[in-house]
């Protein structure tokens, strides 16, 4: 679904390393990029919530510090 919203390119791997690079690379990321339901995903995927969350914070910090990764609880 991440790869579809960011429109991610036909080659993108689907793991950690390959979401880092496109975000880093060729994919235009939004300024700020709301995470929806973030708590349902921690308790689905405990393991890939850490992971995942991981590339966007070193986004902010290696490459543009004014974006904000949000993650949104349900409601």
């Amino acid at each position: 679904m991440l790869a579809q919203a960011l429109r991610f390119p036909s080659f993108y791997g689907m793991n950690r390393d390959a979401f880092r690079d496109a975000i880093t690379g060729p994919v235009e990321i939004p300024a700020h990029l709301p995470f929806v339901a973030w708590d349902d995903l921690c308790h689905r995927l405990p393991h890939g919530a850490v992971v995942l969350r991981q590339a966007p914070e070193e986004y902010q910090h290696e490459c543009r510090p004014e974006f904000l990764a949000e993650y949104v609880w349900s409601v």
